[in-house]
């Protein structure tokens, strides 16, 4: 009769012990952040300048969990997803889009006419639980139209990169639904999505 008290204390402190130590949070991605990322893994894309130069580039996309801690030697709390779009346009990086759990997509485009060794941030603002952009962040404004190498684009997204020499990326257009339209120099030359 001694072994079932004896037992039931031992799964009691066992229980005790387990509801003590901290527990791990995995936190993802948010569906509506997803949805602002229209592309596929493999996918391929091209941009092209008006005189007809060509970048393609493949996409591929990556997701990872990244341990955080209250502290640098405490055991992690939260477990955070981080997602990677990452164009490679004649192996090197072309393009990098990452998200995770903020309301803000992470955007750098690195120049075709610098054999994409030099880039530029256009990081936006995203509505609070919604797939749509904020038109009144910081550094970014929403268009009704704009033409970009002859062709009228509807409901862009502008970014700008703070940078104004004419050889360096000024200016980015994203659409929710079709992502990364186009990007912009100083000069004026820009390259825009072929579809």
């Amino acid at each position: 009769m001694t072994k079932y008290p004896l037992l039931i204390l031992l799964s009691f402190l066992l229980m005790a012990g387990l509801c003590n130590k901290e527990k791990t949070n995995a936190v993802y991605v948010p569906d509506h952040l997803k949805l602002m990322l229209p592309y596929t893994n493999g996918q391929v894309v091209q941009y092209s300048s008006p005189v007809g130069r060509v970048v393609q580039a493949t996409v591929a996309i990556t997701s990872r969990i990244a341990k955080k801690a209250y502290c640098a030697s405490c055991d992690p709390s939260v477990l955070e997803e981080t997602i990677s779009y990452v164009f490679t346009a004649s192996g090197k990086t072309f393009v990098n889009i990452s998200v995770d759990t903020r309301p803000r997509i992470f955007m750098s485009v690195y120049s075709p006419l610098d054999n994409f060794q030099v880039g530029a941030g256009f990081d936006f603002e995203t509505m609070e639980d919604v797939a749509q952009v904020s038109c009144n962040a910081p550094r970014q404004s929403c268009l009704s139209s704009v033409v970009l190498n002859g062709k009228t684009y509807t409901n862009m997204l502008q970014v700008i990169s703070g940078a104004s020499a004419d050889a360096q990326l000024t200016k980015a257009y994203y659409t929710v639904n079709k992502g990364l339209i186009g990007f912009a120099y100083g000069n004026g030359t820009t390259y825009t999505l072929v579809e």
